[in-house]
C-alpha cells in the first residue's frame, strides 16, 4: 500500500562503520583500509561532487513516460525505476533472460536483491526492535526478545564491548587458545560450552524426561556447525584466512604470560581444520529422514569416555540423567567425532574445538571481531550480521521478535490480499499434483493444502492468540554474552532450529516439520515481493513464485526420502544443456513449480491489468516473468549471477511462447524437462 511502500522507499542504509584499534590490529585485515588524515579533505569533496552529480543524474532519470493505461501507483512508479535500471533492452530475452534482466543490478551491486530486500526490511525491524522499550525487572516475553536483539545490536554498532565477558566464559569451559592445550578435557569442554554458554560448535548436549519420567541425556551435532561449515567454504584466498587466523591469535594472547612459541600456528590449525570440515561437511548437510535414537555406547573407551568420566563430567556441571551414558538419533555423526577424537588425542582435538568455539565466541564479542569474520564481505555486514541479531532473538521467541513489526505490515488488507494469492498457488499446485501421471507420489506434503494457519502464523497475536511463556527465563540486561548464556534454558527442537535457520539464511519463509507446512515470515509481504500497490503480476512473480519454490523443495524432499527416482531424473534432464552440471542440483525446485504459478496467475481475479510506466509493450505474464527473475538478480559476488534465471526458465514451456522464442534458442532448447 502506498503508505507502507513510501516508508521503505525511503530508507537509507547505514555504512558500516569501522572503529578501529590500532594498537590492536595493526597490520592486520581492517587496517588497511584506514587512510591517512591529510587525504580526508579532498576525499571529501570528491564525495561532495560526486553525491551531486549522481542526484542530477538521478533526478533527471526519475520520472518515466507513461502510458495512458499504465498503472500510476507510487509502488507501480518506484518498481518500474528499479526495473528500468537493470533490464538491458538490447539483449535476446531468448538468449539470456538473466542477461536482459540483470545487467544493470549485477553491474552496480556486489550483493543480490534479495539481499537489498532483506536489508530494507531487517532495517525495518531494526527500528520496531528498538521501540521497545523495557526495565530491568519484570520483563515481559518482548521486552527480553528485544533486550536480546538491542544488546546482540550494540555489539554490531561498537556501543559495547563484550570481550572481557567472552574471554572469562571460554575460560571457564576450560579453553586457553591461543595457547597449546595441556592435558585438555574435550568432554568438560564441549558440555560446559553446551550447558553454560549456548556455543555448542561440535556436540550438543541436552537432558530430557523420558517415557518413563527419568531425565535422559540427548547428544547431537552443535548448533553452531552449520555456520562454521558455511564460512569453510566462503570464497576466501590463504592469505586472508591467515589474516583473519593471526587477528584472533593477537587479541586473545593479548595479557596471557605464555609465550607466542607455545601457542597454535595457522598452518597447523589450518590443516587439521580443514581435514575435520571435510569429513563432517557430508554428514550435518545430508537431509536423509532422523534416526531411531541409539544409545552412545560404551565402546569408546579408546578415547577414555568411561562411565566414570561421563559421570565426573555431569557432577562437574550439576546435571543428573537416569545413564551417564547419552542418547543420539545422530550416531553416524557421533561416531565419526569419535574416530577424529582418537586420531588427533585429546590435546590437539581439543585445540580444534577450541578454536572452533572461539570463532563464534568472537561474534559476542565486539565490532571488529564481526567485521574480521566476514571480511572481506564487509558491505554485506550490516545484512548478515543483523539477520544473526534477529535469530538469536528469535530463539528465545519466535512470534514476540515479529510482534510490533507484523503489526505495521497487516495496514490497509495486506494480510488478505497475501492471503488470496497464497491460498491461490496452493491450490494450483495441488491440481498439478493430484493429475500427475507418476506412480510413487506417496509421501505426505502438506496436512492441509487449503488451510492457512501455519502459513500465517506470524500474525496469531492478532487475532487474540496470547503470548505465552513456554521456558521460565530470567530477565535481560545489557550484557550480550549474559543474555545469551540463558539461551541454554529453552529446549532446542527441529522447529525452532529450522526457523532461526531461516532468518540466518535471509529465507522469507521456513518449514514446519511438526505440522508438515510452511510458514511465512512477516518481511515476506514487504515491497518488492508483495505489496498492494503492485501490479498482481509483479505479487506472484515475487511472493507467490516464493511460496510455489517452498511447495516444490517439499515435493523434491519428500520424492527423495521416499527413494523416488524423479529428483535424479531430473538433475539428469537438466545437466543436458550448456551450464555447469554443479550449479543444477540447486535450482531443479524452480523448475517443478513454475507451471503452478502461471496457473495461479492465469486464473486470478486481477482486474484489468496495468503495465509499469515505461513497461507498457509487456504483458501480464511478461511482468511477471521479468519480476520473478529481477528479484533473483545474484550482484557480481554469485558465482551463478550470470545465468541465474536462465537455469530454470529455459524448462518453462510458456516463458517461450510468452517472449516468441524459437525452437533451438538457448532459453527454448529442443528439449524441456517439465515434470510437473
Amino acid at each position: 500500500m502506498l503508505s507502507h511502500f513510501a516508508s521503505v522507499n525511503k530508507e537509507t542504509p547505514e555504512l558500516v562503520k569501522i572503529n578501529i584499534n590500532r594498537a590492536q590490529i595493526q597490520g592486520l585485515l581492517i587496517q588497511q583500509r584506514i587512510r591517512p588524515r591529510h587525504l580526508l579533505l579532498p576525499i571529501a569533496g570528491a564525495l561532495v561532487l560526486a553525491a551531486v552529480l549522481y542526484w542530477l543524474v538521478a533526478e533527471a532519470q526519475s520520472e518515466l513516460p507513461t502510458g495512458p493505461n499504465s498503472c500510476t501507483t507510487l509502488g507501480c512508479r518506484e518498481y518500474a525505476k528499479r526495473l528500468h535500471a537493470t533490464v538491458n533492452r538490447s539483449a535476446n530475452p531468448c538468449q539470456s533472460f538473466t542477461r536482459f534482466v540483470c545487467s544493470g543490478w549485477n553491474q552496480n551491486n556486489p550483493w543480490s536483491v534479495r539481499e537489498d530486500y532483506f536489508r530494507l526490511a531487517l532495517g525495518r525491524l531494526n527500528r520496531t526492535l528498538h521501540k521497545v522499550k523495557w526495565q530491568s525487572r519484570g520483563q515481559n516475553e518482548e521486552q527480553r526478545v528485544s533486550a536480546v536483539y538491542q544488546s546482540c545490536d550494540d555489539v554490531l554498532q561498537g556501543k559495547t564491548d563484550q570481550f572481557p565477558a567472552v574471554k572469562t566464559a571460554l575460560a571457564e569451559a576450560g579453553i586457553v587458545w591461543p595457547q597449546l592445550s595441556r592435558s585438555a578435557d574435550v568432554l568438560y569442554t564441549t558440555m560446559y560450552c553446551s550447558f553454560k554458554l549456548g556455543w555448542d560448535v561440535l556436540l550438543d548436549f541436552e537432558v530430557e524426561a523420558s517415557a518413563g519420567g527419568k531425565p535422559v541425556l540427548l547428544m547431537q551435532f552443535g548448533k553452531w556447525i552449520r555456520t562454521l561449515l558455511v564460512r569453510h567454504h566462503w570464497p576466501r584466498t590463504n592469505a586472508t584466512k591467515e589474516a583473519y587466523f593471526q587477528f584472533l591469535h593477537k587479541a586473545f594472547e593479548e595479557g596471557s604470560s605464555v609465550a607466542y612459541t607455545e601457542s597454535v600456528t595457522y598452518q597447523y590449525t589450518s590443516n587439521n581444520d580443514e581435514y575435520v570440515m571435510t569429513r563432517l561437511r557430508d554428514i550435518v548437510f545430508d537431509t536423509s529422514p532422523v534416526q531411531s535414537v541409539e544409545d552412545v555406547t560404551t565402546n569408546v573407551t579408546h578415547i577414555n569416555l568411561t562411565e566414570s568420566r561421563w559421570l565426573e563430567t555431569l557432577e562437574k556441571l550439576n546435571v543428573s540423567a537416569r545413564s551417564p551414558f547419552p542418547l543420539t538419533n545422530q550416531l553416524g555423526y557421533v561416531q565419526e567425532v569419535f574416530r577424529l577424537w582418537e586420531a588427533f588425542g585429546e590435546d590437539s582435538f581439543h585445540e580444534l574445538v577450541s578454536w572452533w568455539t572461539v570463532q563464534i565466541a568472537a561474534l559476542y564479542a565486539n565490532r571488529d571481531m564481526i567485521l574480521n569474520f566476514y571480511y572481506p564481505d564487509l558491505d554485506r555486514v550490516d545484512v548478515f550480521h543483523a539477520a544473526f541479531c534477529v535469530g538469536r532473538a528469535a530463539y528465545f521467541s519466535s512470534h514476540a521478535v515479529f510482534a510490533r513489526y507484523s503489526r505495521e505490515i497487516v495496514k490497509g488488507g495486506v494480510e488478505n490480499a497475501a492471503r488470496k494469492l497464497v491460498l491461490t498457488v496452493r491450490r494450483a499446485f495441488l491440481r498439478r499434483l493430484l493429475r500427475w501421471n507418476s506412480t510413487d507420489v506417496d509421501v505426505t506434503l502438506i496436512t492441509n493444502w487449503t488451510s492457512l494457519s501455519v502459513a500465517f502464523r506470524s500474525f496469531d497475536y492478532l487475532n487474540g492468540t496470547e503470548i505465552v511463556d513456554s521456558v521460565p527465563i530470567p530477565d535481560m540486561t545489557r550484557s550480550f554474552v549474559d543474555n545469551w548464556k540463558h539461551s541454554v534454558l529453552i529446549k532446542r527442537t527441529l522447529d525452532s532450529e529450522l526457523f532461526v535457520r531461516a532468518i540466518d539464511n535471509l529465507e522469507a519463509q521456513v518449514y514446519v516439520d511438526t505440522e508438515h507446512d510452511s510458514q511465512l515470515l512477516p518481511y515476506a509481504f514487504s515491497y518488492p515481493l508483495f505489496d498492494l500497490d503492485l501490479p498482481t503480476a509483479v505479487n506472484y512473480g515475487g511472493l507467490g513464485a516464493d511460496v510455489g519454490n517452498s511447495l516444490a523443495l517439499f515435493l523434491l524432499h519428500g520424492l527423495a526420502f521416499a527413494n523416488s527416482s524423479l529428483p535424479i531424473s531430473l538433475l539428469v534432464c537438466m545437466i543436458r544443456t550448456l551450464f555447469r552440471n554443479d550449479i543444477w542440483r540447486g535450482y531443479t525446485y524452480q523448475v517443478v513449480m513454475f507451471g503452478a504459478l502461471i496457473d495461479a496467475y492465469t486464473e486470478s481475479d486481477f482486474g484489468v491489468y496495468l503495465p509499469l510506466p515505461g513497461f507498457e509493450g509487456y504483458n501480464g505474464l511478461q511482468t511477471l516473468f521479468l519480476s520473478q527473475c529481477y528479484t533473483w538478480c545474484a550482484g557480481s559476488h554469485h558465482e551463478a549471477a550470470e545465468f541465474r534465471c536462465d537455469i530454470y526458465l529455459q524448462h518453462v514451456p510458456e516463458f517461450a511462447e510468452a517472449f516468441n522464442c524459437s525452437k533451438g534458442d538457448p532459453m527454448y532448447p529442443a528439449h524441456q524437462c517439465s515434470p510437473l
